[in-house]
């Protein structure tokens, strides 16, 4: 039978959640740059790409570290062209 105590529940809850703000911000991250990039071959025609500003978030209440994700983000090599 597979039991969880309470604090191991919550601990797990926790790096899920920083888990889904870390992928979120790094989809988001490349969908900009995508859109941006399709701007660019539209031109005047293309619709205007926003980008979130987190300027004004403090980064360590908001967002995981990025280190915890090292291994991870090494394992995808990123085109030199597309």
């Amino acid at each position: 039978m597979w039991t969880e105590s309470y604090p191991d529940s919550v601990e797990t809850i926790a790096l899920k959640t920083d888990d889904a703000i870390f992928f979120s911000k790094l989809l988001m991250g490349d969908l900009v740059s995508h859109g941006q990039g399709l701007a660019k071959r539209f031109g005047r025609a293309a619709p205007k790409i926003h980008e979130p500003d987190f300027s004004k978030v403090p980064e360590p209440a908001l967002f995981p570290p990025e280190h915890l994700y090292e291994d991870w983000l090494k394992a995808f090599r990123t085109p030199s062209t597309l």
